[in-house]
């Protein structure tokens, strides 16, 4: 069977680079909820896409990758299991250097990563315990899994294609403008044509304010990503911060939520560097 590559190419680096998303939410989020067991159903479910969409595709180094990696996560889903903060940042530079892999693939390079091999090593260790006591420790009290809401269905679309609908949405209305003043010259002889022309009038209205709608996006999945960053700004400074975001549902236009990205990671690292104290500081009478 023949097929477009390069257009399935496309689609397994956005689904990949959806997944790796998931994959590091879901680590950040149990640093702070480990016995949430929806949280780790949903990392093994990412893994295990990335792992057969890159077999499928040829790419074994990054297949092979993810399959150690998804052994590796087994213990998490072990009952009373917590993965401590060291093994979490193993596991996130995991992530990261899936990134790298996914990037390098879409260019046709399946090497493996530099630094792959020492990164395995690094986390076997830490999750058979024998780096010390940075690999999984037993917690008590495990909770049943919370219940997720379902993702709505969804369809990739190029943004390109959204801004020629947007072009021609307004064409539409600048023709539909000319073609109100020729019936307008008809007089009462335009009758019947200027009714067929209300009602073409509201579904083109119907039409633009639906495309209108389709460049919207939630502000939440951008935001999303800065948790990592407080996260690991907080380890390397040493101090207690976590990113809690409300109103992921706000949706905003897509070109807007794009220019938010610089600016809020400057004021993130900012406010994480000079406006939280260490420990120690916050805990003085």
């Amino acid at each position: 069977m023949e097929f477009d590559r390069d257009a399935l190419l496309q689609v397994f680096v956005a689904e990949a680079q959806e997944g790796l998303a998931t994959m590091e939410q879901c680590l950040v989020a149990l640093e702070t909820r480990p016995d949430d067991a929806e949280l780790v159903n949903e990392l093994f479910r990412a893994a295990h896409t990335l792992k057969g969409n890159s077999a499928s595709l040829g790419f074994s180094a990054i297949a092979e990758f993810t399959h150690v990696l998804e052994d590796l996560l087994h213990p998490l889903a072990r009952e009373g299991a917590r993965a401590t903060r060291s093994f979490m940042t193993l596991l996130l530079e995991a992530v990261d250097l899936l990134r790298g892999q996914v990037e390098k693939a879409s260019a046709g390079d399946d090497s493996p990563a530099p630094g792959q091999a020492a990164l395995l090593e690094a986390l076997k260790a830490s999750s058979t315990g024998e780096a010390g006591p940075d690999g999984l420790r037993e917690g008590a009290d495990a909770s049943a899994a919370r219940s997720r809401s379902r993702r709505a269905r969804g369809l990739r679309v190029d943004v390109d294609r959204l801004d020629r609908l947007m072009t021609l949405a307004g064409e539409i209305a600048i023709a539909r403008s000319r073609v109100d003043g020729l019936i307008d010259a008809l007089g009462e002889q335009g009758g019947a044509i200027r009714e067929a022309h209300r009602d073409a009038q509201r579904l083109d209205r119907e039409m633009h304010e639906l495309v209108m709608q389709t460049r919207m996006v939630p502000l939440g999945p951008g935001f999303r990503q800065h948790v990592r960053t407080v996260r690991d700004l907080s380890v390397a400074c040493g101090k207690q911060a976590r990113l809690a975001i409300e109103g992921e549902d706000v949706e905003a236009d897509l070109a807007v939520v794009e220019q938010l990205r610089d600016p809020l990671t400057h004021m993130i690292r900012n406010a994480v560097d000079h406006g939280v104290e260490m420990p120690d500081e916050r805990r003085a009478p």
